[in-house]
Order: structure tokens, then C-alpha cells, then sequence
């Protein structure tokens, strides 16, 4: 049986492709030889991969370890050796060549095709981008089958799913939501994700804590170190914490800790092995030259590419509102140019020869600014839609199939995003149709013409949905919940800075009272989609959970109101009541205040419409 062997005493089942590996480790310790290894492993075993690379330095996967020969055939878009160039707003169109196409690639998005580097919101974006696109895309079924699946690489990863947000950041509040939606739903539309950082103490544990691996390199920083602690407390007893503890501390370089409880059930320290393809990423020291590779690299077809990335490109901008309103903007160049166009007054005739200036039509000029402000209009309407962090994958798919058709305004409404504009195709706009507004958006801007009244504001689709949670257990006798049911009923994580921005919001308006509806916010709350019980634990075990949580939850469901002791609620869920795995998964069914913390443990009141 093929297996990945990246160390002499440990290979991974072929399964990788579809699981989660989180990688840390200070600079220079091994990171990135682990991550070539892994790709070169998946190469030789037929499965696909892709690898976003910050830094510009993985390109050396193309050539041999001595630089003179032909290495892991794959297509590098953008940077300094890419085949391909890619711009900031290329996202999603990247994405959409990922999919759809059978070659492994190395995207580089470290420099633009002038060489000026990429600035740190550039880089959010196009993430934020090509995450989203890739979950929808990989999660399609095409002729009746599945994607195959693909392992997705992200460096430096830290940087782009942080822990702490800071206040106003919307953008990097959006790329942890688009990766947090890829890990943690990604192995059911066929993405595993490798995530690599020296920053350990900067990443979002809601995504650390999904990995079904965790390796740890050399780490030495109180705050890296206490990061890697926390996460092996989630999976390991507390008394090999310590232990533990010294021996990242005390690493040879290029060996790593690995601990994978649940998934390997494997615990120790191995060498990874050394890469076999160029080592582009190696630091070079004084006096020394920078090595390059001489050979030819191993190249896919490329003219096909070229063709079809031109494609995605053409139709990423027509999606992306910053293209548009490059577009509006030149538009209005052109209406004003034309305004001061007069006709040129009749020269006598000095031979047969005629010469026309021409001159844009009064009515072509109408026609331009008629576009123009549609669009204006338009772009002002889909700006004040906030984007959902959590939004699902049929919310995500929703949302864009209206946006692209110009249908489903209610979909629109919620979820219409910086990545979910209506098309408008190639060519220049003075040769299209006026875009359609759909009838949502016109109401919409509507109400934003007319005066508002007191009290009246916009709320966004977050916070709709937490005044509908609030008016669905309001109605179930539950008046004033705590914010884990308000939250569980919303579809959100109640903790964090999203969550008290949003809730910080809806009081500032008037909306609600604590965690109650005033009357104002009943006035705005909609009719909830969750109406008994059955329905109830249909979302919850189906949108909430993984396997084994379902199935610890379904038992305690089955059991109320009575509670159970671990070891009899492990028997019937068929599951062992001991170490990190089974800590992990009951954490989470706690953590959501769906059972109870303390033994016998028991399903609460709120899964069954109870009140507080």
C-alpha cells in the first residue's frame, strides 16, 4: 500500500490529502522542508496538491535537490519564476485554476509582475479570495462525481489567521473566517490543509485545535511555546505536558515532535527526511552567493493554462468591486471628455479629401452616464451588506449563484460580499447592456434616498441573525438567554470581539436589552427556520458537529433528561473515555453549551426549547 514517508520511522496514510497538519517551529528549524517533503510524498502517490507561498521561496519544487535537473513537475503562478503572472484582486480566479485544472501549483504571491512587493492588506485579500473560491469549487459535483481531493499548503500562516484581531480589521476578520470555514468543513468537499508557522502564538486556536496532527519543531519563546502547550492540552494527559514541554525546547534541528492522538495514535520525536527537490528557501550567509538552479524545471503544458487563466482573470475582475469601480471611474473620464468635445468649425475646402472629426453622440453620452450611475448605485447598495463570517458552505454557494444571475434576493440580502458580484462579462461596458439591479437592491436603495426615521438603521446579516435567535427562543418562553444559547440559535461563536461588536451594535441601536428583544428589535426580527425540537437537533448535529461529536451528542439526546458517567456514555457511543481525543470532542460539545460540564454529563435544557 502507498504510503507518504516523510522520516525513516513514520509514514502517513494516503488519507493526509483530506486531513488538517498544523506545523510550528522557529525560523529555519525545518518548516519548509517538512512542507516540500509532504507535496513531493503526495506527488509520487498520485494525489494533488497546492501551496500558497508568501515568501516567494518554494519554487525550487520544480528543479532537482542539485539545481541541474527536472524536480516535482508543477505550474508556479506569479513572483519571479512563475509561468504565469497574478494580480492582488486574482484570487479567486487562482482558485478556479487550482480546481479545474489536473497539475500541482505553487502560487507566489510575494511580488507582482513589476516586482514591487505585495502589501500585507493585498495579500489578506487575495487569501480571503481564494479560499472561499476554492471550498465552493472543490465542494461541486461535476458529471454525477466528486473533486479528487487536493492538500492545500499555506505558509506563514499566522499572518492570515491570527488569534487576536485588531478593532476596525474587517478584512483579516474575514480571511479567519474563510480558512476557519476550509478547515473545519474542508475534508467533506475533499481540501486537507497543512498550515506552517513560526508564529504559534499568533494563531487562531478555533483553527489550531481542529489539526488532526500537530508537529512542533524547535521552539524556544515563552508565548510560542505556551501555544504548542495549550494545544497539546487539548490532547494529551497533563502529566506528559511537561515532559513534552522540554523536548521542543530541546530539539536538534530538523527533528520534530509529532503528537496525533486520534488520528496516527502516534507520540514522538523523528527526523523528517531531506528534500529531493532544490532547496530555494535556504538562508545565505555572508560572503556566500545566492544558489540558483541551472536545469530546466519539470513544466506542465502551459499554453493551455495561459488561455484559461486569462479567462478566470477576465472574470474575477468583472466580480471584484475594486475593479468596478476602476471601471465607473474611468466611465465618468470618458462622459466628461465627451461633455467638452464641440464640433470643429467648417475649414474652406482646399482639396476633394474630407477629413471627419468624430465626435460622440449626445446620446452615447447619455447612455454612458446612465451606466455609470447605475452602477454607482449598485456598488453603494452591495457595500453595505456586511460580509458573515459564518457563513456556511450552502450559504457561501447561495449567495454567489444569485449574485452571478442577478436571482435570490433574499440571498442576496444576507450574504452578498466583496467576492459575489454580478458579472458583467468582457468588454468595455459602453458596448453592454445597463446591469440589472435586482428588485432587493432597489428597495434598498430606496430606503437609503428617503429620510430615515428615529432608530432606524441598518443591521447586518450577523446581526439579523441574532435578533432572529433572540425572537425564536423568545417564542419557545426562553426571554432572556445567556449568549451561548443566543449564539447557538444565531449560528456563531459567542466569544471574541466579532461577537461583542455585533451584539455591542444591536444594543447601541435600541434593538435588544442584554440578551433580549426590545420592541424595536421585535419589529426587525424574521420568523426563525428552526420551529420544533426534531429540527432543532437536525442543525445542530448536522452544521455544528463532527462525527464523534454527533455521536456523543445523539446518546445524551437519546438519555435526557438523565445524565450519564463518562465511561457509560463512551460504551454506548462506542468510543474510549480517555486521553486528548475523547477530552477534544466532549470540549467542544461544552464549549457550544450543548451538555453539561460536570459529571453525570447531560444534555441541556436548551436542545429541547426549555427555558433558562
Amino acid at each position: 500500500m502507498k504510503q507518504l514517508r516523510i522520516a525513516n520511522n513514520l509514514t502517513l496514510p494516503l488519507e493526509t490529502v483530506t486531513s488538517t497538519l498544523i506545523a510550528y517551529g522557529g525560523k529555519g528549524m525545518g518548516k519548509t522542508n517538512l512542507g516540500s517533503v509532504l507535496v513531493e510524498e503526495l506527488t509520487r502517490c498520485g494525489l494533488r496538491w497546492a501551496w500558497l507561498d508568501p515568501l516567494g521561496v518554494s519554487w525550487g519544487l520544480r528543479h532537482s535537490a542539485d539545481g541541474a535537473g527536472p524536480g516535482v513537475e508543477c505550474l508556479i503562478l506569479g513572483g519571479l519564476h512563475g509561468d504565469v503572472p497574478i494580480e492582488p484582486a486574482g484570487g479567486a480566479a487562482v482558485a478556479d485554476v487550482v480546481v479545474e485544472e489536473s497539475t500541482n501549483v505553487l502560487v507566489d504571491f510575494s511580488r507582482k509582475p513589476s516586482g514591487e512587493m505585495w502589501s500585507i492588506g493585498e495579500k489578506i485579500r487575495f487569501v480571503t479570495a481564494y479560499a472561499l473560491r476554492l471550498f465552493q469549487r472543490q465542494g461541486e459535483i461535476v458529471s454525477g462525481r466528486r473533486r479528487d481531493p487536493l492538500f492545500q499548503v499555506l505558509d506563514e500562516a499566522a499572518r492570515y489567521i491570527p488569534q487576536v484581531i485588531p478593532s476596525g480589521a474587517k478584512e483579516l476578520a474575514e480571511s479567519v473566517g474563510a480558512w476557519n470555514q476550509l478547515v473545519e468543513e474542508g475534508r467533506n468537499v475533499g481540501v486537507g490543509v497543512g498550515l506552517l508557522t513560526q508564529r504559534s502564538a499568533r494563531m487562531a486556536k478555533s483553527v489550531s485545535e481542529l489539526a488532526d496532527a500537530m508537529i512542533a519543531f524547535r521552539t524556544v519563546g515563552p508565548n510560542s511555546l505556551a501555544a504548542i502547550l495549550d494545544w497539546l492540552g487539548e490532547h494529551v494527559e497533563k502529566e506528559r505536558i511537561k515532559e513534552l514541554a522540554s523536548t521542543v525546547r530541546s530539539l536538534e534541528r530538523g527533528h520534530a515532535l509529532i503528537v496525533s492522538p486520534g488520528w496516527l495514535k502516534f507520540e514522538g520525536v523523528v527526523k523528517i527526511r531531506m528534500r529531493e527537490t532544490f532547496n530555494s528557501s535556504a538562508t545565505v550567509k555572508h560572503g556566500e552567493r545566492q544558489r540558483t538552479a541551472r536545469g530546466e524545471g519539470a513544466k506542465p503544458d502551459l499554453a493551455k493554462i495561459r488561455e484559461r487563466m486569462a479567462v478566470f482573470v477576465e472574470r474575477a475582475k468583472a466580480e471584484d468591486p475594486r475593479e468596478l469601480r476602476k471601471t465607473i471611474a474611468d466611465l465618468r473620464a470618458k462622459v466628461a471628455a465627451a461633455e467638452k468635445v464641440k464640433p470643429a468649425p467648417a475649414a474652406p475646402a482646399k482639396s476633394s479629401r474630407v477629413v471627419e472629426k468624430s465626435v460622440l453622440k449626445d446620446a452615447h453620452v447619455k447612455r454612458l452616464e446612465s451606466q455609470a450611475d447605475r452602477l454607482v448605485r449598485t456598488v453603494v447598495a452591495l457595500q453595505s451588506v456586511s460580509h458573515d463570517l459564518d457563513q456556511r458552505a450552502n450559504e457561501i454557494k447561495a449567495a454567489l449563484a444569485a449574485a452571478r444571475t442577478g436571482g435570490a434576493d433574499g440571498a442576496m440580502n444576507r450574504s452578498m460580499g466583496a467576492g459575489a458580484m454580478p458579472r458583467q462579462g468582457r468588454g468595455t461596458l459602453a458596448e453592454k447592456p445597463a446591469p440589472v439591479i435586482s428588485r432587493s437592491v432597489e428597495r434598498r436603495l430606496a430606503v437609503q434616498r428617503a429620510p430615515r426615521a428615529e432608530g432606524d438603521a441598518h443591521v447586518s446579516g450577523p446581526q439579523q441573525k441574532i435578533l432572529d435567535a433572540a425572537a425564536f427562543l423568545e417564542g419557545v418562553g426562553v426571554r432572556q438567554p445567556n449568549v451561548v444559547q443566543l449564539g447557538l440559535f444565531a449560528g456563531m461563536s459567542a466569544t471574541g470581539g466579532y461577537w461583542r461588536a455585533n451584539i455591542g451594535r444591536l444594543r447601541t441601536l435600541g434593538l435588544i436589552e442584554g440578551t433580549s428583544l426590545s420592541d424595536a428589535g421585535r419589529a426587525v426580527a424574521r420568523e426563525a427556520e428552526i420551529q420544533t425540537v426534531e429540527q432543532l437537533h437536525e442543525h445542530v448535529l448536522t452544521n455544528l458537529l463532527t462525527g464523534p461529536q454527533r455521536t456523543i451528542l445523539r446518546v445524551l439526546i437519546d438519555a435526557y433528561p438523565d445524565g450519564l458517567e463518562a465511561a457509560d456514555l463512551g460504551q454506548r457511543a462506542g468510543l474510549e473515555p480517555a486521553g486528548g481525543y475523547w477530552r477534544a470532542n466532549l470540549g467542544r460539545l461544552r464549549s457550544l453549551g450543548l451538555v453539561s460540564k460536570r459529571a453525570p454529563i447531560q444534555a441541556l435544557p436548551v436542545l429541547f426549547l426549555e427555558g433558562a
